[in-house]
């Protein structure tokens, strides 16, 4: 879900075109990931938690998170490492400037080599037609 400009809107739309009984299933990150670039990436990332999404979800759908809290960890061999996989992946938490600079500068010093993964997913199912 990080990747939507607008994630009311597609909402909206699957809300729209969806049958009753339709489902939407979009997986994002949960409060935990990154924990390790708290501090150093700014601003910090920061995801939807239930509430969230359920202040964007239309009034034709049911949201029903999945969230058990657990988390996966990547190792990488070194900081320089962990930054090639941030940069290749879209993995990162903040626009390009050189706050990316400072904030890479700092992964290296500080030899950060794991990233946390929290993921969390979400399932939106039509309820009844719309209005």
């Amino acid at each position: 879900m990080q990747w939507f400009n607008s994630l009311g809107r597609f909402l909206a739309e699957c809300g729209r075109v969806l049958r009753p009984g339709g489902q939407v299933v979009i997986s994002t990150f949960g409060r935990s990931t990154f924990h390790e670039l708290s501090g150093i990436i700014t601003p910090a990332a920061t995801y939807l938690d239930a509430d969230g999404l359920a202040r964007l979800t239309p009034d034709a759908m049911e949201l029903t998170m999945s969230d058990d809290g657990r988390t996966a960890t990547v190792d990488f061999e070194s900081a320089s490492d962990l930054l090639r996989h941030m940069s290749r992946t879209g993995v990162n938490t903040s626009s390009a400037s050189s706050g990316n600079i400072a904030a890479a500068r700092s992964i290296v010093r500080q030899r950060i080599t794991r990233l946390t993964y929290h993921p969390v997913y979400a399932i939106f199912t039509k309820t009844h037609p719309c209005s």
